[in-house]
């Protein structure tokens, strides 16, 4: 795919899907990159299938028998940036909150509700996050609290 031709027909390749979820694609390459997805069925499709199999990984990495209490001190903090939902796949990026940090998780102000298991990636300054929404409860009609559990933290491309 190239970042230059907005309306690309080649499909995006897979390394691209796997980068796009780790979030190591350049601003010039994601907004082609999204694109192409909207306008494209079968790459939706693989994009999706992608971020379920890292969804795999991660909670293969992590492993199934770990309680879902925080056992970490969190920390608050305001920090902002945004979020995608990778699996199930959702193509908006919404602004979010952070409120609260630990070592295995965020805590996070969001504007939609996200179900319990989702893949989600946050996106906060160079740092994206790739983790398991734990829970979200609703505060106001459009602001949700979610609990993200971290699967892995990688420095982005900008």
């Amino acid at each position: 795919m190239n970042p230059e031709d907005p309306v690309s027909t080649h499909h995006v390749q897979d390394d691209d899907l796997q980068l796009y979820i780790l979030g190591r694609l350049s601003t010039a390459q994601v907004d082609a990159f999204e694109r192409h997805v909207l306008q494209c069925s079968e790459c939706k499709t693989r994009l999706a299938a992608t971020a379920r199999f890292v969804a795999q990984i991660i909670s293969l990495k992590r492993g199934d028998g770990r309680s879902d209490k925080r056992a970490d001190q969190r920390f608050r903090t305001s920090d902002n940036g945004f979020l995608r939902c990778l699996a199930p796949l959702m193509l908006d990026r919404w602004p979010v909150q952070v409120i609260d940090v630990s070592r295995n998780g965020l805590g996070l102000l969001v504007p939609t509700r996200l179900a319990q298991g989702a893949l989600v990636q946050v996106h906060i300054g160079d740092v994206f996050a790739l983790g398991e929404v734990r829970y979200s409860h609703q505060i106001t009609e459009h602001q949700f609290r979610i609990g993200i559990r971290l699967g892995d933290l990688v420095r982005g491309k900008e």
